[in-house]
C-alpha cells in the first residue's frame, strides 16, 4: 500500500490544541517545533510529525516517532521498518507519504507563484526549457520542479545532487543509472506535488486530515 496524507491549514492552532499535540510527540521533537520562529514553519513541521504518526498507525507497525534516525544527509527514517516515508511542506499544505511497496519514496509540495524563469535556466535540460516556455504560466515549471525535487528525496542525497542532473521524461524520471515513477497528488489547482517510486505502484490512496483531534 502507499498513501498520500495531506493537510491545509490557514491560522495558528489555539494554545491549547498546540499544547494537546505537542504532548503526543516526542520531548526532543517537541521542544525543536516550539523554537521555530514563524509559527507556519512549526505547524508544517508538527502537521508532518502528526501525520507520520497516524500513517504508522494505519500501516500496523509497531514503531514510534522515538524510533526516528536521520541519515547523514538529514533524511528521517525508521530502520528495520518495512515502511518508508517522506514529508513535504509549502504555503498551506504539509503532505506526508508512506508505502510499505519499497525501501525509499520522495515527495514534494511547492505553491504554485510567479517565478523568474530566467534565474532557473540552466537547471533544466532542452526539452525541459522548451516545455516551461510553452506553457502560459508557471505550471509547467513547478510541475518539473517537484518532479525533480521528490526524486532527489527518494535518493536521499540532499542537496548533493544538482537538478540539472536529473531529467524529466513525462510521468519517468532518471538520475544517473536510476529510473523513477512519478505521479501527480493533485490535491490542489494552486500547488503542485509529485510523488517519486523507484518502481511503479498501481495505486496512491489520498487521505485529507482535516481534524488531527478525529484521527489522534
Amino acid at each position: 500500500m502507499t498513501r498520500l496524507y495531506y493537510h491545509f491549514f490557514e491560522q495558528p492552532l489555539s494554545s491549547q490544541s498546540l499544547e494537546f499535540f505537542l504532548a503526543k510527540l516526542p520531548l526532543p521533537i517537541a521542544q525543536k517545533i516550539r523554537r521555530y520562529q514563524r509559527w507556519e514553519d512549526g505547524h508544517a513541521s508538527l502537521f508532518g510529525k502528526l501525520m507520520l504518526l497516524q500513517a504508522l498507525h494505519d500501516f500496523n507497525t509497531n514503531a514510534t516517532l522515538w524510533d526516528l534516525k536521520y541519515s547523514s544527509f538529514d533524511k528521517p527514517y525508521l530502520p528495520g521498518m518495512r515502511v518508508a516515508f517522506n514529508i513535504s511542506h509549502s504555503g498551506n499544505y504539509t503532505i506526508c507519504v508512506m508505502t510499505d511497496e519499497m525501501q525509499t519514496i520522495g515527495v514534494d509540495i511547492e505553491e504554485v507563484k510567479s517565478v523568474e524563469l530566467d534565474s532557473f535556466k540552466n537547471i533544466w535540460s532542452d526539452h525541459e526549457w522548451r516545455q516551461i516556455n510553452e506553457s502560459a504560466g508557471p505550471d509547467a515549471f513547478y510541475d518539473l520542479w517537484t518532479k525533480k525535487e521528490a526524486i532527489i528525496k527518494a535518493e536521499g542525497s540532499g542537496l548533493n545532487i544538482p537538478l540539472d542532473k536529473i531529467e524529466i521524461l513525462g510521468s519517468n524520471g532518471r538520475y544517473l543509472d536510476a529510473t523513477y515513477s512519478l505521479y501527480a497528488a493533485g490535491i490542489s489547482k494552486k500547488y503542485s506535488a509529485h510523488i517519486a517510486t523507484p518502481r511503479p505502484v498501481t495505486k496512491i490512496e489520498l487521505t485529507n486530515i482535516v481534524d488531527f483531534a478525529d484521527t489522534l
